[in-house]
């Protein structure tokens, strides 16, 4: 069963499209954000999860995007070193007040930044690489950059997971739609020439906005592992 039927999958879709889709005034930030508290992690992260490499160093992720930290928390929980990004305080502030959050502080590190601002030479390099609903959101003329940074900044032998949006996705605005990355099916492969794709899952299906507008998504769901020897 395509994972777009799960009904809380469709919700964290949805609530992407509203929220990072830029058209949620600033004040809104935060009732968004309490919507989102609590929702599981993505699948297909908790899948990337089951086929890492583990050794007898402590794992590292990147959660590129992290909101309110569904899928930070849970990594925390399985033992990794968590540095979270997203450009909204509110996100941090609840993030970190979470109760499931509290006892693994010491093995997380927030970086407030929007994408193109991302100090990356401060930032290691890392088992886990998540991006779940975010690297659409990069302006296009940064793309290339942030995704060569975000491949550079994987172990060998570590792993990717993420989405991308194909060009037919429908629900943004033009405007919305000039500050995002849209790839086809064959864009997206040649970002992973580096990389041994295990997992890749497209996804074409219509419903409702947060506002009700109407949206067909489609969607490119991609785990991968850098080649190389990790350590």
């Amino acid at each position: 069963m395509s994972i777009f039927k799960n009904k809380l999958f469709w919700i964290a879709v949805i609530g992407a499209v509203v929220a990072i889709g830029f058209y949620l005034k600033p004040n809104k930030w935060e009732a968004y954000y309490q919507n989102k508290l609590g929702n599981p992690p993505h699948a297909v992260v908790v899948k990337s999860v089951g086929l890492i490499t583990k050794g007898n160093a402590p794992l590292t992720a990147i959660d590129f995007g992290a909101g309110v930290g569904n899928e930070a928390v849970y990594l925390l929980g399985q033992g990794f070193r968590v540095i979270a990004i997203d450009s909204q305080p509110i996100a941090f502030k609840m993030m970190r007040s979470r109760e499931d959050t509290k006892s693994y502080l010491g093995r997380l590190q927030t970086v407030e930044s929007s994408f193109e601002a991302i100090d990356w030479k401060r930032l290691p390099q890392v088992d886990l690489f998540v991006a779940s609903l975010a690297l659409p959101f990069c302006k296009p003329e940064a793309f290339p950059e942030i995704f060569a940074e975000t491949k550079s900044h994987i172990k060998p032998g570590g792993i990717f997971v993420g989405h991308f949006f194909d060009p037919s996705y429908q629900g943004f605005s033009e405007k919305d739609r000039q500050a995002m990355t849209f790839l086809n099916k064959d864009q997206v492969l040649d970002l992973f020439v580096e990389f041994e794709i295990l997992h890749f899952n497209e996804t074409k299906d219509a419903g409702k906005s947060g506002t009700g507008a109407d949206i067909v998504s489609h969607i490119y769901e991609v785990i991968a592992r850098k080649k190389g020897t990790g350590t």
